[in-house]
Parts: C-alpha cells; sequence; structure tokens
C-alpha cells in the first residue's frame, strides 16, 4: 500500500495505526469504517456516553459501489492502486459532504 501511495504522490511514512478506544466514541463528532467487520467492532465500543456518528466510510461519503472498501492484500499490485483510487473518491466525497453540512446547505 505504501508503494501504491507513494506512486499517487502520498507519503504514508509518517502515519502509524493505532486501535480504536471507547474513548475515541466520546472525542470524536465521526468514526467511518472501511468495512461492515469494522463496523460491527467499533459499535462494540459504544456507551451511553459514545456521541460520535458511526457508519461505512465510502456509503457515507457517496459512493455507492463497493459499500465496503475492499482488501487488496491478498491480490496484487493492481489492487492496491485500486484502493488509493476508491480512497481518494471516498475521500473527496466525505469532504464535499462535510463543507456542505458545515455550510447548512
Amino acid at each position: 500500500m505504501r508503494a501504491a501511495a507513494r506512486t499517487a504522490g502520498y507519503d504514508l511514512e509518517p502515519h502509524r495505526a493505532r486501535q480504536l478506544r471507547a474513548a475515541d466514541l466520546r472525542d470524536y463528532d465521526l468514526v467511518l469504517a472501511m468495512d461492515r467487520d469494522n463496523l460491527r467492532e467499533i459499535e462494540r465500543l459504544k456507551s451511553t456516553a459514545s456521541t460520535a456518528h458511526i457508519d461505512l466510510l465510502l456509503p457515507w461519503a457517496g459512493v455507492d459501489e463497493p459499500a465496503e472498501f475492499p482488501d487488496p492484500y491478498y491480490g496484487d499490485e493492481a489492487g492496491f492502486t485500486a484502493s488509493v483510487a476508491l480512497v481518494e473518491r471516498g475521500i473527496q466525497g466525505l469532504l464535499e459532504r462535510l463543507r456542505r453540512e458545515s455550510s447548512g446547505a
């Protein structure tokens, strides 16, 4: 993934993943999952103190298909390249939706 991202102009080296914590569902307004398995795990962390809106990234961001982000891990290089393009579409849709909602449109 790092190589495919680098080819598209993104440097992922400074970024590191971490486990989502229950506190994140209180501290953040929006938590988006890549697939339904992740979504179920996030929903298990919910408590009465949780205030975050939880959803799948792609549909929430206006990407109709696919609903879930495909895992390119077991495929070839083309799958990683397609993943970069798909996340670009998803993030573009996410930004457009956030801008629209923040402006009240």
